[in-house]
């Protein structure tokens, strides 16, 4: 492979640095805020990520963090509830980002993408969830959601 020019590797840097400047990802220093705590997990959602439509749906990245202490299959337990599995293969599970959207007006919700990560935040799995909408629990966390981030003038069914 040939050696990059001077002013090749400077063109590239220039590309690079913005992105390098200026990105503000999911990471521990974001501003997530928590919406809700069950007994497995606390759950959070980063508010630059909502977006409104004008037929009542939400759309918004979530994070759910379990408790420390909590064991493996608690958190096995408690997803499959919620109706969001998680391979037992995965064992060192950290935390999930979840995009999901919200029908204020309906009360459903549906989750699109799911990011696994470990402990350490390296990805494990990302998956995309084709079950479509659910009802909203007002005892379910998507519930705490939407209470938060569906707009108050939408008349709910």
């Amino acid at each position: 492979m040939a050696r990059m020019k001077k002013w090749e590797r400077f063109r590239i840097s220039l590309f690079l640095l913005p992105m390098i400047v200026f990105y503000h990802g999911f990471g521990e220093g974001s501003d997530w805020k928590i919406f809700d705590q069950g007994e497995t997990f606390f759950y959070y959602y980063y508010e630059d990520t909502i977006r409104k439509t004008a037929n009542g749906i939400v759309s918004l990245w979530i994070r759910t963090v379990p408790h420390q202490k909590v064991e493996f299959e608690k958190v096995l337990e408690e997803r499959q509830k919620a109706g969001i599995p998680l391979h037992s293969e995965i064992q060192d599970y950290g935390y999930s980002l979840i995009f999901m959207k919200l029908h204020c007006i309906e009360k459903k919700a549906k989750i699109i993408q799911e990011k696994i990560y470990n402990k350490k935040g390296f990805l494990l799995k990302s998956y995309l969830d084709t079950t479509g909408w659910k009802p909203v629990s007002h005892l379910a966390f998507e519930g705490a959601l939407s209470g938060q981030v569906c707009p108050a003038n939408i008349v709910q069914k």
